[in-house]
């Protein structure tokens, strides 16, 4: 049911002003940040733990930006671990299974972005969905965002095989066998010519 456009609006405000004063706060201060009544917070929100849900999902339904995967990667790794803090105060076993479900919803949104860099050879093809939300989770967990995508990137890269030498100047000049005969004869002995006597022939050679 479509709930008034007053009452939008405090959820607006009051979602607004918890995410300004952080998850520290306390529940009537974020109200007072609002400017709404305890009234009006607890008609929109049953207490703190529907509030922590709303500014999460609230975070996560941002649109993803950047123009390649890994940028769209850091962008999502970036939001897990602006709302750490906020999942952090999810105690109940339902609320982390609906952590956990929002969290795969986000990383799911990276899977247009992760088919075509498999098509184009940019990730390896072998590497499946459930490696993407470990690579992201990973990225998340790391205290240096920018250099763990930068660790990511080589890791999932296409394993290229050994570069075959250059060849020699040798190599290169030497003369290419087209044919069988040709092949043939390079490979037969050259035939051994007699050496001719050096210095003045022999009494005996002589006529």
């Amino acid at each position: 049911m479509a709930i008034r456009a007053d009452a939008a609006d405090n959820e607006r405000r009051i979602v607004a002003a918890a995410i300004g004063l952080g998850p520290a706060a306390a529940f009537y201060e974020v109200g007072r940040a609002a400017g709404v009544g305890q009234g009006t917070l607890y008609r929109r929100f049953a207490g703190p733990t529907a509030l922590t849900r709303r500014v999460i999902r609230t975070i996560f339904d941002e649109p993803v930006e950047g123009e390649t995967l890994f940028d769209q990667i850091e962008a999502v790794a970036r939001r897990l671990v602006r709302v750490r803090p906020w999942a952090d105060r999810l105690t109940e076993e339902e609320d982390r299974g609906w952590y956990r479900s929002a969290v795969d919803e986000l990383v799911g949104l990276l899977e247009p972005e992760w088919r075509k860099a498999q098509a184009f050879g940019i990730v390896e093809r072998a590497l499946t969905l459930g490696d993407l939300r470990l690579a992201v989770g990973m990225v998340a967990g790391s205290d240096h965002t920018s250099g763990a995508v930068d660790l990511l990137r080589r890791g999932i890269e296409p394993k290229r095989g050994p570069r075959r030498p250059r060849p020699s100047a040798i190599e290169r000049t030497s003369r290419i066998v087209t044919s069988p005969d040709e092949a043939q004869s390079a490979a037969a002995p050259s035939p051994v010519r007699p050496k001719k006597p050096r210095g003045r022939p022999l009494p005996s050679q002589r006529r």
